[in-house]
């Protein structure tokens, strides 16, 4: 009798800028949140958590959950306000991940530059950052500006996207976004080590 492998876990953590400059994009983000749950559910071949959270200066969870339990209606709780605690977003994220998968898919969406964080400071993130990227972590920043793209290499982030603020360039973080998932599941579903696929480009221009 032939064994039948197990299904790899893989969790899914979606970070994303709910600072009040997001207000005029919100529709937008929701469509590439649709777009992103249907991309999920259509991968079968691994189990997926999906935790998905906003930030503004404070921290909200939106959803953590089976990819089977995601539906839309997780999307209309996305309400944009105040600033940006960018920092205290990406530590108390990386906390909520369990530790008994076998990789980690992050996704940073924001518009802006850190402001407001109060928990954590950028030499915390940058170790933590490190530490992420030596385990089965794909970590991806989409900012709006040279300077945002700028600071998440400097703390260690390896795959950034820059775009335009506005509709098209939400529309393009959406498709590079699904087609680095595409790529790092790939990577976890055929076994490749942290060192393999963590020095592989997920994002391209």
């Amino acid at each position: 009798m032939s064994k039948v492998s197990k299904k790899k876990t893989v969790c899914n953590l979606i970070i994303l800028d709910a600072s009040g400059s997001m207000e005029s994009k919100k529709e937008d983000v929701k469509g590439g949140l649709k777009q992103l749950f249907d991309d999920i559910k259509e991968n079968t071949k691994l189990n997926q958590r999906v935790i998905i959270a906003q930030f503004d200066n404070t921290f909200k969870v939106l959803c953590d959950v089976d990819a089977s339990e995601l539906d839309y209606s997780i999307i209309e709780k996305y309400k944009p306000s105040g600033s940006t605690a960018l920092y205290d977003a990406m530590g108390i994220g990386f906390n909520m991940v369990p530790n008994s998968v076998d990789g980690v898919f992050v996704s940073i969406i924001t518009d802006g530059e850190e402001n407001a964080s109060k928990i954590f400071n950028k030499e915390v993130i940058k170790s933590m950052i490190k530490s992420k990227n030596e385990l089965n972590w794909g970590i991806t920043f989409s900012g709006t500006s040279e300077e945002a793209i700028y600071n998440a290499k400097d703390i260690g982030i390896l795959n950034t996207l820059q775009t335009t603020n506005d509709s098209k360039g939400l529309n393009k973080m959406s498709a590079s976004r699904s087609q680095a998932y595409g790529s790092f599941t790939s990577s976890v579903e055929r076994g490749l080590s942290s060192a393999e696929y963590n020095t592989t480009t997920l994002f391209t221009e």
